[in-house]
């Protein structure tokens, strides 16, 4: 679409490394209002710095199921939210078509999902190229190193045949 269209909508995704900072039920609203609000801000004062957030808002994520948080971007955005049906998968899908995308014009290296039922080994040594003594371990199939990591240096990790 055009450029007009897409400021016509704007998104708040929570990325998943900030679902530790975000209360993980809903609680009374009332008592975690302090907590839910200061939340929002420093997101906002953050995440969304230099944005410019203008309705229609749409919440995806996981952290929308919390209706403390909803009600406190709400309240500072002076804006409804609209979080849509299946928000908690929304960005797995969107990266899931990203993916899709870039191996229409890449060749994939994805061994398939019967990939589990090869018989890998597993193994390792000690490395005595130098002083350190680094235990090395590796991964190999039908007796071809896949990859080897472990090393203080990075002497075994051209291994990697993936």
């Amino acid at each position: 679409g055009d450029e007009s269209e897409l400021k016509s909508v704007r998104a708040f995704i929570a990325r998943g490394e900030l679902g530790p900072f975000f209360p993980r039920y809903e609680g009374d609203y009332r008592h975690d209002k302090a907590e839910n609000v200061a939340l929002v801000r420093n997101y906002l004062s953050n995440v969304g710095l230099g944005k410019d957030i203008i309705p229609p808002i749409l919440f995806q994520g996981g952290v929308a199921f919390n209706g403390g948080i909803v009600r406190a971007f709400k309240e500072e955005l002076k804006a409804d939210i609209i979080i849509p049906q299946h928000h908690e998968i929304m960005g797995a899908i969107g990266a899931a078509l990203l993916v899709k995308e870039e191996i229409e014009y890449n060749e994939s290296s994805f061994k398939g999902f019967r990939a589990i039922d090869n018989d890998y080994e597993a193994s390792s040594f000690e490395c005595r190229n130098c002083n350190c003594f680094c235990q090395i371990a590796q991964l190999s199939l039908d007796g071809s190193i896949l990859a080897s990591w472990g090393g203080l240096c990075d002497l075994w990790q051209e291994a990697v045949k993936f």
